[in-house]
């Protein structure tokens, strides 16, 4: 048997070799559908080490890039004319070649879409991240990214990457504008354009600040409520449900109002509401506890500046540009408000591309005339690729996020008494359900956690990764393992 010394070397040594553990069970949250971005599925994401001839050091640079870094896996109507099948999947390919040219790519990004008869026929269509991927940024906060950036990082060993990095749907029954086409007439959409809207949202444009009661009147916006049930059933509700706080994205730890506050550092406070692993006897006592906390009024605060024009911007750095973020929608949109740049602004100008309103009757090429845009990325939009991580030529060295280390965290079990508060919760990461007005996604929220058992939450004892095998097999008894992060 090793002895101890031997033992304690090891430990130092993967301690300061800190960005090759990864914790064992770090979970993932998946949209399967992005017509129901409401219910993201929890799923165990374990650590995967890649192949080093996967690697490619040097961020952004891939010596097999080609024209297109986008792999399209499309599903056409059947009904569909196969003229019309043919002109979609042209228009996929088309978008992702555009955003190959803005953007350096290392790791191909594959994109599920559709193109199929829904039941809405208001609905064009919807696209979003397949995956968001918890990481650790350089303020120590963890927050959830897309999947086609995280792959980008090229990191050697990582959370599993689900099939698809960006899942998207569209309606076949809408009346499409394919480039090429005779002009387009007065009823029609222009496809590429609205595909590469919805592109950009599954790239990570996409806001976890949503409505936390399920009610007609929003009345409070939160970040993604983490909400665990104790049960090792992920259907079985009649266990007590334990708060692992709130999460946002990497988009929006970039949004600052108007007054210089960030909204990180509302996320922060609503994460004051009370400890980590305590302990409540369902949603409503849940709720019930937090609509009469001081933190409620923190979301409602937030809920104010969404509804309020022109008091929220995205600071894309390096460059320190302001990107003024849609909150001149009164009442609050979900899917529209916070998750697009504002219409106001933006809607006449070389980045109309991500407002929330597509203009029917009106081509592709015809908004980039009339906008004297030479590219539908448009500068601010490309900032805010560079800002949350992605490569370009002009900063071919992003910031690079960390993987998420396993420490020990103190646990509280404080329990709170049930209420007769009979809302709901709801945790949404993805964006906009586009309507004929790019509107917001009427589906029913529904309650949907982060971790699915307490044997993978923040507390589990077995979430140090291998290094906890380790310790535990070498020196039995000899050191207490309490678990760690594993957002």
């Amino acid at each position: 048997m090793p002895s101890i010394i031997y033992i304690i070397t090891l430990i130092i040594f993967l301690s300061w070799n800190r960005n090759i553990i990864v914790s064992a069970e770090t979970w993932c949250y998946d949209t399967v559908n992005p017509l129901e971005q409401d219910n993201p599925k929890p799923v165990r994401c374990p650590a995967v080490t890649e192949k080093q001839d996967n690697i490619f050091h040097n961020v952004g640079i891939n010596p097999n890039a080609s024209t297109n870094m986008f792999e399209i896996s499309f599903t056409c109507d059947p009904s569909a004319n196969q003229t019309t099948c043919d002109k979609a999947k042209e228009s996929f390919e088309k978008a992702g070649e555009i955003f190959t040219s803005v953007l350096s790519l290392n790791t191909p990004i594959r994109i599920n879409a559709s193109l199929v008869s829904l039941s809405d026929d208001t609905v064009l269509g919807s696209a979003a991240p397949a995956r968001l991927i918890p990481l650790k940024c350089k303020d120590k906060k963890i927050r959830n990214f897309p999947q086609s950036l995280v792959k980008q990082f090229q990191f050697s060993t990582h959370p599993e990457y689900a099939s698809d990095d960006i899942i998207a749907v569209f309606n076949s029954k809408c009346n499409f504008y394919f480039e090429g086409d005779p002009t387009i007439t007065p009823d029609q959409i222009g496809f590429l354009e609205l595909i590469v809207h919805e592109i950009v949202h599954g790239l990570g444009l996409v806001t976890n600040w949503k409505p936390l009661l399920n009610s007609n009147t929003v009345t409070e916006l939160t970040p993604a409520l983490n909400l665990t049930s104790t049960s090792t059933s992920y259907s079985d509700k009649s266990d007590p449900e334990v708060y692992y706080g709130f999460i946002e994205t990497i988009f929006d730890s970039f949004i600052v109002t108007n007054e210089g506050n960030r909204f990180s550092d509302f996320t922060e406070q609503l994460n004051d509401f009370t400890p980590y692993g305590t302990k409540f006897q369902d949603q409503s006592a849940f709720i019930s506890a937090f609509i009469n906390s001081p933190e409620y009024n923190v979301s409602q605060m937030v809920l104010k500046y969404s509804q309020t024009a022109n008091t929220m911007v995205f600071l894309a750095n390096p460059h320190s540009e302001l990107i003024w973020l849609e909150s001149n929608i009164t009442p609050y949109s979900k899917g529209s408000s916070i998750s697009h740049f504002s219409m106001e602004i933006y809607d006449n100008t070389t980045d109309f591309l991500m407002t929330y309103l597509q203009h029917p009757g009106r081509s592709l090429e015809t908004a980039l005339q009339q906008n004297n845009a030479t590219c539908v990325i448009g500068p601010k939009l490309l900032y805010l690729f560079e800002t949350i991580g992605y490569a370009t030529p002009n900063n071919p060295n992003p910031q690079k996020p960390s993987l998420i280390e396993s420490h020990p965290v103190k646990s509280k079990t404080t329990s709170w008494k049930n209420s007769t508060t009979t809302t709901t919760t709801t945790t949404i990461d993805t964006n906009d359900t586009t309507t004929t007005t790019d509107s917001n996604d009427k589906s029913k929220p529904t309650t949907s956690n982060l971790f699915s058992s307490t044997e993978s939450i923040i507390f589990n004892n077995n979430n140090y990764g291998w290094i906890n095998l380790v310790i535990s097999l070498s020196v039995g008894g000899l050191f207490f393992i309490s678990g760690g992060w594993i957002f």
